[in-house]
């Protein structure tokens, strides 16, 4: 049986220190990129310079051409149309056509090689041309290039590297802190739980009594306690699932959402019709709905989308929680009519402790428990997805994978 997705404290320092490493191996490769281009753009310009200084003083204080300076080849064009050139010519130098052109820098090919030539007139009327290679020049970028490119690929590695670690270093404290945080919500959470429930019986015992007693005042105080512890234990009970699905996904278990869904519509049934709206379930014939997951959590996730549901109802109104299979998915859904919300502010409402204005005479909102649905659909590895409009109503879809068996039959 496959386990809800859980995010552990552990797997988000993991993301934060991976999402640091990114970040910085991102900067170091723009800097790098940025250094690699200004130095290879430099280095030919400067060897371009180079070259052509090379070939013009060459060739304006050439005496012969049997002792030519490092890499430069001399060539002479003498009377009666003959050519000497310097030792390591390549062969078709003879072959230039540059005794009748005007001095000065210009680019000759011999062969399928390019040189940078340079003629020059001396005082004596001799006329010498001094070339440098160009491809020579080109493939000393390339090697350049790649040597720019590899010192690149290993510094923004290596950053990656460092970056990671220092991620991960700086992320540590970050956990232990999630980890004592959540440590104290699930404490605080359990040892809350037995107060509370006491707390809750005994105003509903002095709501009875107060009913037996005929005091109107006193009867709709105690009932408004009898509210409120109830509303206390709901927001205990949230933060108490809430670390459980953190710490134990072993839970997991084949569910049946048809079940939860009918569950929930008999549990708040009565509710409902105390506030005069309409509880129904829409459930297909093709029932079971199974997914994996822990049951526990499911209904209180359901359950919360009704409650939230009767906070913004109207009396008269209709909640209609659903069922349904959509291409290989399971979809869970939860419609009202009631007041509606603005679907643009709807990833603001799903925050804990952000919640919407309750209608007049409900009981007030906490704001724990869309950011517990959440949760709860993360948890399974599903989606949540909410629509609605002001004054039209609101639904709230809920999708989930199937149950792992489900679906490699299917």
């Amino acid at each position: 049986m496959s386990r809800p997705r859980v995010r552990s404290d552990r797997q988000l320092l993991r993301r934060a220190a991976l999402s640091v490493a990114v970040q910085t191996a991102l900067a170091v490769a723009l800097v790098v990129a940025v250094v690699a281009v200004l130095v290879f753009v430099f280095n030919q310009r400067e060897q371009s310079e180079r070259a052509r200084q090379a070939v013009r003083s060459a060739a304006l204080t050439a005496d012969d051409v049997g002792d030519p300076p490092a890499g430069v080849i001399l060539v002479e064009y003498r009377g009666g149309g003959a050519v000497a050139h310097s030792a390591g010519a390549p062969s078709g130098t003879d072959n230039l056509t540059l005794s009748d052109v005007d001095s000065g820098l210009r680019t000759v090919h011999i062969g399928s090689a390019s040189y940078q030539a340079y003629v020059a007139d001396q005082h004596d009327g001799r006329r010498f041309v001094a070339l440098t290679s160009m491809t020579a020049r080109d493939d000393d970028q390339r090697r350049l290039l790649d040597a720019l490119l590899l010192a690149g690929v290993v510094g923004v590695v290596g950053s990656a590297v460092v970056g990671g670690l220092i991620g991960w270093l700086a992320a540590r404290p970050m956990g232990r802190a999630l980890a004592l945080q959540r440590r104290f919500v699930a404490d605080a959470s359990h040892e809350l739980r037995t107060p509370l429930t006491v707390l809750h019986t005994r105003a509903q015992l002095l709501d009875r009594r107060a009913a037996q007693s005929g005091d109107a005042a006193l009867a709709a105080q105690t009932g408004d306690l009898v509210a409120d512890t109830r509303a206390m234990g709901a927001v205990v009970e949230d933060l108490l699932l809430s670390a459980q699905l953190e710490h134990q996904p072993e839970r997991a278990e084949t569910v049946d959402l048809a079940v939860v869904v009918a569950g929930v519509v008999r549990t708040f049934s009565d509710h409902a019709a105390t506030l005069e709206v309409s509880l129904v379930a829409d459930l297909p014939d093709d029932a079971p709905f199974l997914v994996d997951g822990v049951e526990s959590a499911l209904r209180r996730a359901v359950s919360a989308l009704v409650d939230n549901a009767l906070g913004h109802e109207h009396a008269g109104g209709r909640i209609t929680i659903g069922l349904r299979r959509q291409r290989r998915l399971v979809e869970l859904f939860v419609a009202d009519d009631g007041s509606g919300l603005d679907p643009r502010g709807a990833e603001e409402l799903m925050r804990r402790f952000v919640r919407g204005p309750a209608r007049s005479g409900h009981s007030p909102r906490f704001g724990i428990g869309l950011a517990l649905v959440r949760e709860v659909v993360q948890a399974h590895r599903g989606t949540i997805r909410i629509d609605g409009e002001p004054g039209i109503g609101a639904r709230f879809t809920l999708t989930f994978p199937p149950h792992s068996l489900e679906s490699r039959e299917t």
